[in-house]
Order: C-alpha cells, then structure tokens, then sequence
C-alpha cells in the first residue's frame, strides 16, 4: 500500500515591487521542498506585488497566481482544486522541510490506515504550533538523556485538535465539510478538527516534524490586535456556527 499526494502552498505578501525580500521565506521553504520531496507534485498558489522570484527550477514544483484578495478558505480551495490526488499536503510558507518529512508523514498514514484508522487529517509536529504538536509537549513520555526528544515522539497521536503547519488532509472529508469556514481566519483550524470529528473522521499527530518561523505573513499581532481579533472571531462564530461558538466562547 502506497499514498500520493501532492503539496500546496499558500503564499500571500504584500509589499512593493521594489522589495525584493517579500519571498525569502517561500524560497527557503521552496529549497526544502525540492532537496527532501523532489519527487512530489508541489504547487504553490501566490498572491503579490510581483511572481516569486529566484526560486528553484523544478519539474514539480508549479506557480499559479490566484485571484486577488481571496479568503483563506477561498485561497485554499482554489489551490487544492489545481490538485487531483485523492488527498492532499499543505505545507506553510514560513516552513522547511526535514530529511524524512514527507516519507515519515506518508509512512504515518499508511500505518493508520492498515489500522483500519479513518484519518481525516495528519498533521507535522513543530517549533511553533500550538498543543500536543509542539515539540515541548511531553505528551506523557519522558525526556531523553540526551535532552534531543522526548520518548512519545516516535508514536503517532490521536488528538482532538490539529493546526496544519505541514498537514495531510483526506479529499473526501475536506469535500464534504466545504474547507474552512469562509469570513473565519482566527478558529478556522480548530473548527474544521470540530467538523471533522462531527462526520467520523479521525485527527492524529504525525511523528514527522517541520520547523516553521510562524506569523510571517501577518506578523504577530500586538495584545490589543489579537483581542480584536479573537472578538471578530468570535461575532462570526456566534453568527455563522453557533454550536461551535458554545465549545470556543468560554465567557458563555
């Protein structure tokens, strides 16, 4: 049993023509790519002043400009329908790739499933990434003697919640739930894991691992924009999904 899957990127900056370091982070994140999954289909969906530039020339890899000002939902369902696999990798921007990335994520999935596992979605552990996925979570195991890992990081997790800096994503689950929630940037990941679970599917953390910069093409938000943020949020979720609302809001 084998899984393919192609990889999308969704890369959004803004900025002047005359700024030629609005890329840097794709290019690195590109290079990764191309040194350790040369062998997967990668496209890369930009939004920005100009085409990403002094990036690596690769069969596999693919630049497609997409519509202006979309949503993150709407940005993300443009580029898995360029895609036709029956699931699909995404990959953050502000990401790079280890050795075994790919080949680890891809052995986790076929593992789960030989299990009999319904996986909706398979997401990477990270530096930066909130919860059981962050490197820092001792998920109950203990810390080697040399201080590299700890032991639970050599197992798969199952896991309510998943944040996909590097994430695999089952087609048909993702079909059926309709993406992410369209108006929600804040929340979005955490109520698709919400939906998923909703229609049976299983959220499970990979052994796999990226290192990922994080917030580099929002910028990290000072104390009073993320409050505001969390309030948009949360008026869209009390409007649009008031059954997930509920489980977020915990002011009642």
């Amino acid at each position: 049993m084998t899984e393919v899957f192609d990889l999308v990127i969704i890369a959004r900056r803004e900025g002047s023509v005359d700024d030629r370091t609005l890329w840097d982070d794709l290019r690195v994140c590109l290079y990764s790519v191309e040194a350790y999954a040369p062998e997967v289909r990668c496209v890369v969906a930009w939004e920005g002043p100009y085409k990403p530039d002094r990036m690596p020339e690769h069969a596999n890899i693919e630049f497609l400009e997409r519509e202006p000002n979309l949503s993150l939902s709407k940005a993300l369902t443009w580029a898995v329908r360029q895609t036709q696999t029956l699931g699909f990798v995404t990959l953050q921007d502000d990401a790079v790739l280890h050795p075994d990335t790919i080949s680890m994520l891809r052995d986790d999935l076929v593992q789960l499933k030989a299990e009999g596992r319904v996986v909706g979605m398979l997401a990477s552990r990270s530096n930066f990434v909130v919860g059981v996925q962050n490197i820092r979570a001792s998920n109950n195991g203990t810390l080697l003697p040399n201080m590299l890992r700890y032991t639970t990081e050599t197992e798969t997790i199952e896991t309510d919640y998943l944040y996909p800096v590097c994430a695999w994503w089952d087609r048909a689950a993702y079909e059926h739930i309709g993406g992410l929630g369209d108006g929600l940037y804040w929340y979005a990941d955490t109520m698709y894991s919400h939906d998923l679970a909703k229609i049976g599917y299983e959220r499970h953390v990979s052994r796999s691992y990226v290192h990922h910069v994080g917030m580099r093409s929002s910028g990290e938000p000072t104390a009073e924009q993320g409050q505001r943020f969390v309030e948009e949020s949360l008026a869209w979720l009390r409007t649009n999904r008031p059954d997930f609302y509920k489980m977020v809001n915990l002011n009642g």
